[in-house]
């Protein structure tokens, strides 16, 4: 949801103190919509967004949004959504050090 007016204001009318503290509280009690007012496509225009986190879910997904990630903890590995299936990344650094034992 969006953060949106309270009231639509019309030409000449006057600002009274309850439409005024109306539209404060608006904004003090949906602070993470202002912050964070994610209700479509994000453009970061080439700048690092940092600090992010895969969710954490104990059962594989079934596919159906294309590009969806997320951190089958069951498995402890990172399960991504072609869509049409999902697919484990494969764990390199596991594969590297059984190759080293094996070899």
């Amino acid at each position: 949801m969006a953060l949106a007016r309270v009231k639509e204001w019309a030409a000449a009318e006057i600002l009274t103190e309850p439409d005024l503290e109306a539209e404060f509280d608006n904004i003090y009690n949906n602070p993470l919509t202002l912050l964070f007012p994610l209700t479509g496509t994000g453009n970061i225009n080439n700048q690092q967004l940092t600090n992010l986190r895969l969710e954490n879910l104990a059962a594989t997904q079934a596919a159906a949004q294309i590009g969806r990630a997320y951190y089958q903890t069951t498995q402890n590995a990172i399960h991504i959504d072609t869509g049409t299936q999902v697919r484990q990344v494969p764990d390199y650094f596991e594969a590297m050090m059984l190759s080293q034992v094996f070899s």
